[in-house]
């Protein structure tokens, strides 16, 4: 163990550290962020006690809070770090690692992210972290290899002490019964080693201590009562939460460790983690193919299985072609929510998938490599089947996070101003533009012939026509974590859900009956395959025709009767609590991701020896 500047003394670290800057907010876009931090999430049971020592600015910490329902605590110097660590909502302290002010056996699980090698006396510290350890507790943590220190970082990061593997484990021997080190090379590590000497050399370690019941992470992944899944997104946040990220939560509460990528939920155009990473290589001219795997190999070598959304770049389909080659042996299934090989040329999603096209090419390829398909509709799965009749396909509905929706504060204030209003709204995007043109001409009379009427939505060029005081389109969109309030400020009265009849409406979900029920608006949509199949015509909703007539007649019906409007919301509300509840929904999930792992399971053990390789990175 090398010891540097040991004239240093204790209190002049401890002054250096309280202006320590924020350094784990940017390593949510750093290529090697998901291998050191991802089997280490894998590690901790949901609902754990966690103490994070050095948690600087809580990054780690609000993802065990938000994910896995951990009851977190950090403790820092860095005053800098701590305060943007409140802003996250964490309880956090200041405080030295050598001196933790919490009772003996206070929790389950203690983290320390790359603090070993900053830390004035870390025996001291690791006799700490195991006082407060319960006796089944473990400690995760990681810190650079010696290595990675002497060739590259030098002592730029205030570290004090180079480890390598033996030194390490040393060190944690005598405060643990048992440890386990996982070595990553620089090329697992970061991509922007891949290419340098430091590829195949050992740059980070990551370490697990505990108890003699203490399991290495190769034994812990034999545990078959717990689903380890990862969810691989690529779309817009909406499509994320709806598919992903909402289920992934409430799976977490079951028990299960379904982790997602981060992604900006205010930008439309936000990538997943993946595609940031492919983009972060094509952008370097680098080869995608070997290095691309070992990000991935880091990814899932704690995770049963994935699920992942399409990705906009033939890149994946080269990482997909080499997983299927053996290099990562897990089940990798795809997840789609839209017929994509049949748009109309109005839709914005005709620029990426017209036909012949290349990125058509690119979803056909990264489903053809998949294991199997997940999707929202029945008519999804028919379609797919037609194309792809080896695969096995299931369906998850679209549902509603009624603890999300029902918590929403429902505004009054338009009404109560005049009592008599009427507000017809609109929540869709963009994309169907083509469709409201539908609605365009009876929205123009309606609003001509009730002075009480307004009209809300986003703005569409197809609706530009309208010239009315009473039409209110809105310039900007919000996330998906505000959108309910949003929706519900707008005080509608009547929703609306217009779709002209082709493929692809045809494989959409019902999510703007949906989103209008779960505020106990009416909802008025076209007669066409996701709503046909979900509403009962005049019972929990009215299903019309694709007439401007059949159109003008329902929305005035609505308008002048105040009393159906308000039964109609408030059956469809049951319905959709009772059949569409991502509670109850999630679990279904659930047991579909199980018996994936299951089937894989079973199939594994059939195998010959000398068949697919499961990848390792451990020294």
């Amino acid at each position: 163990m090398n010891i540097i500047d040991a004239e240093t003394t204790k209190e002049q670290i401890t002054k250096e550290y309280e202006s320590y800057p924020s350094t784990m907010s940017d390593l949510q876009d750093k290529p090697y962020y998901q291998s050191r931090l991802a089997p280490i999430f894998y590690e901790i049971r949901p609902g754990s006690k966690v103490l994070d020592v050095g948690c600087n600015d809580g990054v780690f910490g609000a993802v065990l809070k938000d994910r896995l329902k951990c009851d977190v605590t950090g403790v820092d110097l860095s005053d800098v770090a701590l305060e943007l660590a409140k802003k996250r909502g964490l309880n956090v302290l200041k405080a030295d690692a050598e001196n933790l002010p919490f009772e003996d056996h206070s929790f389950d699980v203690v983290c320390c992210m790359e603090v070993l090698s900053h830390l004035f006396d870390p025996e001291k510290a690791l006799k700490e972290m195991r006082r407060v350890l319960k006796k089944n507790g473990i400690l995760l943590g990681s810190c650079p290899h010696k290595t990675l220190e002497t060739y590259a970082w030098e002592d730029k990061r205030m570290h004090r002490r180079y480890f390598d593997v033996n030194e390490l484990h040393e060190l944690l021997g005598k405060h643990f019964e048992k440890s386990w080190i996982r070595t990553l090379t620089g090329g697992q590590f970061a991509l922007s080693l891949a290419q340098s000497f430091l590829a195949d050399e050992p740059a980070e370690m990551l370490f697990k201590s505990g108890a003699d019941s203490t399991m290495d992470w190769d034994q812990a992944l034999k545990d078959r009562s717990i689903l380890r899944c990862w969810f691989g997104a690529s779309q817009t946040p909406g499509t994320v939460y709806y598919r992903m990220s909402g289920f992934a939560d409430k799976m977490q509460e079951m028990g299960a460790q379904v982790h997602y990528n981060p992604y900006d939920e205010n930008s439309f155009n936000s990538p997943g983690d993946w595609c940031q990473k492919i983009a972060y290589l094509k952008s370097e001219n680098r080869v995608i193919n070997a290095h691309i795997v070992h990000e991935l190999e880091a990814l899932l070598k704690a995770a049963d299985m994935s699920v992942f959304q399409i990705m906009p770049t033939r890149d994946m389909v080269l990482v997909l072609t080499t997983a299927r080659k053996g290099v990562i042996k897990k089940p990798m299934w795809v997840e789609i929510d839209d017929w994509i090989f049949d748009v109309p040329s109005y839709n914005l999603a005709s620029t990426p998938y017209h036909p012949n096209s290349e990125m058509e090419s690119v979803a056909y390829d990264q489903i053809k490599l998949s294991d199997g398909i997940i999707v929202s509709t029945e008519y999804l799965k028919e379609k797919f089947s037609q194309i792809f009749p080896e695969k096995r396909i299931y369906v998850v509905r679209n549902c509603i996070d009624f603890k999300k929706w029902d918590a929403v504060e429902r505004p009054h204030a338009l009404h109560e101003a005049n009592p008599e209003l009427v507000r017809i709204g609109y929540t869709g995007c963009g994309n169907h533009s083509g469709d409201l043109e539908l609605i365009k001409e009876p929205i123009r009379a309606l609003l001509e012939e009730f002075e009480n009427l307004e009209f809300v939505c986003l703005e569409f060029e197809s609706l530009k026509g309208i010239k009315n005081p009473r039409f209110k389109p809105v310039d900007k969109w919000v996330g998906i974590s505000a959108f309910p309030q949003i929706a519900a400020s707008w005080e509608m009265d009547i929703g609306i859900a217009p779709l002209r009849d082709h493929e692809l409406n045809r494989a959409k979900s019902n999510l703007r009956w949906l989103e209008y029920s779960a505020l106990k608006v009416p909802t008025i949509a076209s007669r066409v395959y996701p709503f046909e199949k979900s509403i009962s015509h005049k019972t929990n909703g009215i299903l019309v025709g694709n007439s401007k007539r059949e159109w003008y007649d329902a929305m005035k019906a609505l308008i002048v009767e105040k009393g159906e409007r308000a039964r109609l919301g408030a059956n469809a509300y049951a319905k959709i609590k009772k059949d569409y509840n991502m509670d109850e929904v999630a679990k279904s999930y659930l047991s579909i991701l199980k018996q994936i792992k299951s089937e894989f399971l079973k199939n594994e053990s059939k195998r010959p020896s000398g068949g697919m390789r499961t990848p390792s990175i451990r020294s």
